[in-house]
């Protein structure tokens, strides 16, 4: 299965490809009301690997949008959630619990919603409401639909004028990240042996990578099944930077790379330079990997596509099946045991 998973990482630029078709054609059913809807602000309902895009989104929207773009992981959503808001449920299933529950607290506060899921609950309810729905491809991991999980909200947040990325951009940036596979690879195994028997430690050269580095920490858990941390510049360099070196053990075992931002803050990028001085002795390795790309939408495709590879090729070192998630599914199997009151604690 591992060969899959690895197909399916190459197969990201194409996924772009097909999800802004995808949702170019959810979006010619829905016009009057979605034409007119300019929103307050934006909540993107999403669990794991449904709920990255949302993160991502939230980055760029920090740099550039006027409104704010509020990712949301629970049952609950945010109190600010209303008439004004444009509500996105994610759900690669459409079966999350999490999502259901703030899917319909959403109806309830009179939100305009959009739906993208494969199927499930999620499809039968945004059906039977009529809400816009994005019906993406089933069959495949969540972690690895990215492609389709994401593209949408870029589309959509392009057609609101929230970002600078029209949809022109976005399938031209796909198709540079097609051109850079090869060099994305080469990136990505020699990443893979600074990791082996390490912990990764993953720093965003700047707050609009912070998802980037978290993407790369969980794909490294799932994928590679080892452990990784992460954090963000600057504010690692007030709080976290202080526990690097102990307990002892971990001496040069931590593996630190820093996603370096070409456009984050000069005083960042010097403290990006003062670090191995300053940590001398403290870690195994510390490297910096830069981006590919022209613009803020490129640059953080690449990073997502080298940090996907990385987890390949070093669960590959593990010698791991990297589709499996087994402690995960486990975990659901309980919970709805629980649930159903087939088990007891």
């Amino acid at each position: 299965m591992s060969k899959r998973v690895y197909q399916l990482i190459l197969d990201l630029p194409e996924m772009i490809e097909k999800a802004i078709h995808l949702t170019q054609s959810a979006l010619k059913g829905k016009q009057g009301l979605w034409q007119r809807f300019q929103p307050q602000n934006l909540i993107i309902s999403g669990m794991g690997g449904s709920g990255i895009g949302g993160e991502i989104l939230k980055d760029l929207a920090n740099k550039y949008s006027p409104v704010p773009v509020i990712p949301s992981h629970d049952y609950t959503i945010p109190n600010l959630t209303g008439k004004r808001s444009l509500f996105l449920a994610v759900s690669y299933s459409g079966n999350t619990e999490e999502t259901i529950s703030a899917y319909r607290q959403a109806k309830e506060r009179k939100a305009l919603i959009c739906v993208i899921t494969s199927g499930g609950e999620l499809k039968k309810m945004a059906e039977a409401e009529d809400d816009l729905l994005i019906l993406i491809p089933p069959g495949l991991p969540p972690r690895q639909a990215l492609g389709f999980l994401l593209t949408p909200l870029l589309v959509l947040s392009s057609q609101k004028k929230l970002l600078p990325f029209t949809i022109s951009v976005i399938r031209k940036s796909a198709i540079k990240l097609k051109g850079w596979l090869t060099e994305c690879s080469k990136i990505a195994q020699s990443l893979a042996k600074s990791f082996y028997q390490k912990i990764p430690y993953i720093l965003a050269g700047s707050s609009l990578y912070t998802a980037c580095a978290y993407r790369w920490k969980c794909q490294l858990n799932e994928n590679s099944k080892t452990l990784a941390f992460f954090n963000t510049l600057p504010e690692e360099n007030h709080n976290e930077i202080e526990g690097i070196g102990r307990p002892k053990f971990m001496r040069n075992f931590l593996s630190i790379v820093v996603l370096f931002d070409p456009t984050a803050e000069e005083r960042i990028k010097l403290r990006i330079r003062l670090l191995p001085t300053l940590l001398r002795g403290q870690f195994f390795s510390f490297q910096e990997v830069a981006p590919l790309g022209a613009n803020d939408l490129e640059r953080i495709l690449s990073l997502l596509l080298i940090g996907d590879l990385t987890s390949y090729y070093l669960g590959r070192k593990y010698k791991k099946d990297i589709e499996k998630i087994e402690r995960i599914e486990q975990l659901k199997a309980l919970l709805g045991e629980l649930t159903s009151g087939k088990k007891e604690l």
